[in-house]
């Protein structure tokens, strides 16, 4: 019989028997059947009636003896308590789940086909193995946003074992990088439509901040009230890595890692743009290195790519604010200065002081170089009312400074 001071590991418990009554309706399909701890029927619904007729069962009577001891058998081991008890009645094979009401007695026995039941089991293994196995973190809260269950790769993406976040909010997860005004639209969508999608920056337990598409949808039961929410976050890092990587190569110079030609023209519509606007002047300023031609057939190609490199860096050290330098082709690089001051001298000003930074001479692979520069400066509106025309008159004006032997700087006028 059954042992009511005993603590059965119950297949789930509920507060109280009208709550557990409540979820098995008198017209369900399935035969829920209620006993004491002795066996004695306490209730039943009519699919128990029509299925366990054979027992002539009543109110009061007690479930038959061979019956009760395979179930007392079966609360003894936890397996059976959780795939059920499996008998056959009138030719029906069925399995009977043992629920106990506050963990001892009265028992309730819910039941369901055998084979219906299997294949119940089979798509809770199922689900189970995906939740385990998928890539996505998926993390489950209840409606308070309280987290109740994550997944392994909740784990694995975050860096924070379940215990360390069950009972807490996904706010742990938060980055700086979004104003309180996202989450309160995110959650504006999911109220009104059940469901958010979107990229979202999320932090990982060592701090690290990290790219993800998430999802979140709002699971609600069959009164439509909202009892979970279920978010599968999916770590796209390596994407987001992959897709800088490319937009970067497509823009820059592989060699020096600085603005490609391409790159150079579209910031210089924009700056230009911005000084029609603003009534300002705007400076390209074209830098030739003096005889690196020779220096390359001398030391090779290897020596004068890093020679390359350490220019790049001095020149990059040598803008300000909104200028922009750029790998231009060869040995020649270009910037784009801006000056709100009206001073028209800005322009060689600034390409001296470049010359002089790059006659500091330069160390590579043990060895010293000393570089000579020459620079030509095209201004608008002074000498150029278009982008093309400008950088048409800087390219004039470096063809000059060589022509003239080198090492300084000429205006095109």
């Amino acid at each position: 019989m059954i042992n009511p001071a005993k603590k059965y590991p119950p297949k789930k418990q509920a507060g109280n028997q009208a709550a557990l009554l409540a979820r098995f309706p008198e017209e369900g399909k399935n035969p829920v059947v209620r006993v004491s701890g002795d066996g004695t029927l306490l209730y039943m619904n009519r699919a128990a009636e029509s299925v366990l007729r054979e027992w002539e069962l009543g109110i009061g009577v007690k479930l038959p003896q061979a019956f009760m001891e395979q179930l007392n058998q079966c609360l003894e081991d936890e397996e059976c308590l959780k795939e059920g008890l499996e008998c056959e009645i009138e030719d029906q094979r069925l399995v009977f789940i043992p629920i106990l009401i506050n963990g001892t007695d009265p028992l309730l026995l819910y039941g369901q086909a055998a084979d219906r039941w299997r294949k119940y089991g089979e798509h809770l293994n199922l689900l189970a193995n995906v939740f385990e196995n998928v890539i996505e973190s998926i993390v489950i809260t209840d409606a308070d946003g309280h987290i109740e269950q994550v997944n392994p790769a909740f784990t694995a993406i975050t860096g924070y074992e379940p215990e360390e976040v069950i009972g807490k909010t996904p706010r742990i997860l938060r980055s700086d990088k979004h104003e309180p005004e996202f989450y309160k639209w995110m959650w504006s969508e999911i109220k009104h439509k059940g469901v958010w999608k979107g990229t979202i920056w999320n932090r990982r337990k060592n701090g690290e901040i990290y790219p993800a598409l998430l999802s979140i949808a709002a699971i609600k039961n069959n009164a439509g009230r909202t009892t979970h929410y279920c978010s599968i976050c999916h770590d796209v890092t390596e994407k987001k890595y992959n897709e800088d990587r490319m937009w970067f190569e497509a823009y820059h110079d592989v060699l020096t890692g600085l603005p490609s030609k391409q790159l150079f023209y579209d910031r210089l519509d924009r700056a230009f743009t911005r000084a029609e606007r603003e009534k300002t002047m705007l400076a390209i300023l074209l830098v030739g290195l003096d005889g690196f031609g020779k220096l390359n057939d001398q030391w090779g190609y290897k020596t004068g790519d890093l020679i390359l490199q350490a220019v790049a860096q001095r020149l990059t050290g040598s803008i300000t604010g909104d200028d922009t330098i750029a790998r231009y082709m060869g040995d020649e690089f270009t910037m784009i200065i801006g000056e709100s001051g009206g001073e028209t001298a800005f322009a060689k000003t600034r390409g001296e002081h470049i010359i002089k930074t790059l006659s500091v001479p330069i160390h590579v692979q043990e060895s010293e170089f000393r570089i000579r520069a020459s620079i030509g400066i095209s201004i608008y509106p002074l000498d150029a009312l278009d982008r093309h025309s400008l950088l048409d008159n800087a390219l004039k004006a470096l063809q000059s400074a060589k022509n003239q032997g080198g090492g300084q700087v000429v205006l095109n006028r």
